[in-house]
C-alpha cells in the first residue's frame, strides 16, 4: 500500500496542505517541536482508522475558529488499483463525522483497514507499564483493519456497555428495576464474546513469531509471550459467551454498588512475559525498546499477511527514543514498507527518502538533502 497524496484542510495547524507523496521511497516529516509533524501523521491515521492514533477526540483536530476539517488520500494499493480516501470533520451545525470512498459515502465499519497502518509512538514504550487500557487500545486498532466482525462486536458492545451503566445509575435512584439490565446483559456477552476471542487469536498469531524477532534485535530471552488476562478462559464463542453470561450474573450486585460494570472485555488486560516475569517488572527501558520494536515488527507481518496489503508506517519522533542500534533496525526493517516519519533532526541516513520540512501552518519538500545508500540490516518477513 503507498500514499500517493494527501490533502488537508483546516486540520489542526495547518489551514491548506497539499502533499504529492507518489514517489518510490519513504517520506520524512523534519522540524521543530510544536511544528506540525505530528498532525501529518495524525491525518493519516484519520485516513486509515477513522480516529486519531493520539487518542484526541475528532472535533478536536478542527482548526481553531473553524467549522470542518478533511483529511482526503489517494492510496495505490499493492494490486496497483487506486483509491480516494476522504474523511470529514463538523462542529456546526452539529458534531459530526463522515467516510468517503471515491466520493461516496459509506459507513465507519467499511471505511476502516483499507488503508492499514501501523503506528509507533514515543508514548508506546509505555505499553507494558502504563495502564490497561493502553494495552487494550493497541489490540483493538489492529483488530479493526484485519476484522469486520470484530469492528462491528465492539461498536455494539460500546453502545450496550454505556447503556449498562446508564441503566444501573437509575436503578440506584429507583427510577429502573434490576430485571432491566437483562437484555444489556445479554448484548455484552453476545459481543464480548467475539471481542475476547478475537484478541486472543491475535495474541496467538504474533506469538507465533516473536520470540524469534526479539532474539534478532539482540535480546537473549528463551522466549517472549504475549500474554492475555480475563475472567474468561474459554477460546471458543459459544463458551466465551456462556462465561461472560455467569460473570455478569455473579458481579451484578457489586455493579450495582458501584454504579459500573466490572466485568467484561472492556476490564481486560495482557502483558508480555519472558523468563516467566512480565518485563513489566525485571526489563530496563532498553530491552523494553527491544520487545516493543519486536512486536510492531510482528505487527506489520501479521496485518500484511491478513490484509494482503502491505500496511504503511507511522512513526512519530522514534529517533529520540531509540539508541542507534534500533535506529537501523527499525528503518531498515520497515524498508519496503511507505513510512512516515517524523523527526527534529536529520538521521544520519536517509536512503529512499523524500525529505520534507514542517513549518506552523507549511509544508514544503527540501530537495538539499542527497540521499544514501545503506545496508539492510534486518528484514519483516
Amino acid at each position: 500500500m503507498r500514499v500517493l497524496s494527501l490533502v488537508l484542510d483546516q486540520f489542526r495547524s495547518f489551514d491548506h496542505v497539499e502533499m504529492d507523496t507518489s514517489d518510490v521511497g519513504s517520506d520524512l516529516l523534519i522540524g521543530l517541536n510544536g511544528s506540525g509533524k505530528t498532525n501529518i501523521l495524525e491525518a493519516l491515521s484519520f485516513a486509515s482508522l477513522g480516529a486519531s492514533c493520539l487518542g484526541a477526540p475528532s472535533e478536536d483536530v478542527i482548526r481553531w475558529e473553524k467549522e470542518f476539517a478533511r483529511v482526503r488520500v489517494t492510496v495505490q494499493q499493492d494490486d496497483g488499483e487506486e483509491k480516494s480516501l476522504e474523511v470529514t470533520m463538523t462542529i456546526a451545525p452539529r458534531k459530526a463525522k463522515a467516510f468517503f470512498v471515491n466520493d461516496v459515502r459509506v459507513p465507519t465499519a467499511r471505511f476502516l483497514g483499507i488503508l492499514p497502518s501501523v503506528t509507533f509512538l514515543p508514548e508506546d514504550l509505555l505499553l507494558f507499564s502504563g495502564s490497561p487500557a493502553l494495552r487494550r487500545t493497541f489490540l483493538d486498532r489492529i483488530l479493526m483493519q484485519v476484522s469486520l466482525e470484530f469492528t462491528h462486536a465492539f461498536t455494539a458492545y460500546k453502545k450496550a456497555l454505556t447503556q449498562r451503566n446508564i441503566l444501573l445509575r437509575r436503578i440506584a435512584k429507583e427510577e429502573a428495576r434490576e430485571r432491566d439490565l437483562d437484555p444489556w446483559d445479554t448484548q455484552l456477552a453476545e459481543f464480548g464474546a467475539i471481542i475476547v476471542q478475537e484478541r486472543k487469536r491475535l495474541l496467538k498469531a504474533l506469538n507465533a513469531s516473536l520470540s524469534e524477532r526479539v532474539q534478532a534485535l539482540g535480546e537473549k530471552w528463551p522466549s517472549a509471550t504475549m500474554i492475555y488476562q480475563s475472567k474468561s478462559i474459554a477460546m471458543e464463542q459459544g463458551a466465551l459467551r456462556e462465561e461472560l453470561s455467569l460473570q455478569l450474573a455473579h458481579y451484578r450486585p457489586r455493579d450495582l454498588l458501584v454504579h459500573s460494570t466490572t466485568v467484561g472485555p472492556h476490564r481486560d488486560d495482557w502483558f508480555l512475559e519472558a523468563r516467566e516475569h512480565s518485563i513489566a517488572h525485571f526489563a530496563s527501558r532498553g530491552q523494553q525498546r527491544t520487545a516493543l520494536l519486536a512486536i510492531l515488527f510482528a505487527v506489520v507481518s501479521y496485518i500484511g499477511e491478513i490484509r494482503s496489503e502491505k500496511p504503511i508506517i507511522l512513526l512519530d519522533d522514534v529517533f529520540s527514543e531509540l539508541d542507534e542500534a534500533h535506529q537501523h533496525a527499525l528503518l531498515f526493517g520497515l524498508d519496503d514498507h511507505h513510512v512516515f516519519m517524523s523527526t527534529t533532526h536529520l538521521p544520519e541516513e536517509v536512503s529512499g527518502m523524500k525529505v520534507w520540512e514542517v513549518r506552523e501552518g507549511t509544508v514544503y519538500q527540501n530537495t538539499k538533502y542527497q540521499r544514501q545508500n545503506a545496508k539492510q540490516m534486518v528484514t519483516i518477513k
